[in-house]
């Protein structure tokens, strides 16, 4: 599970252009919904969070998920 800085990296894309993003994608035959998208990354860091779970941040460093991907993802 990747750390919150690269949550927040990919939640920031999405907020401003999601929108242009899926219409994008759809035109290469590509079905994306970000709505849904935002479901299944809530769900596995909701899933993580209750195991303790510890995240990706870089090469070999893990560290505890922060309590911030909640504000991230409820954009």
């Amino acid at each position: 599970m990747p750390a919150c800085d690269h949550l927040v990296a990919w939640a920031e894309p999405n907020a401003l252009y999601g929108t242009q993003l899926g219409e994008a994608l759809k035109h290469h035959g590509i079905v994306a919904e970000l709505a849904a998208s935002n479901r299944v990354a809530q769900w596995a860091y909701a899933q993580t969070e209750a195991a303790l779970g510890l995240t990706w941040l870089r090469a070999d460093e893990m560290v505890p998920l922060a309590a911030e991907w909640r504000r991230t993802l409820s954009v």
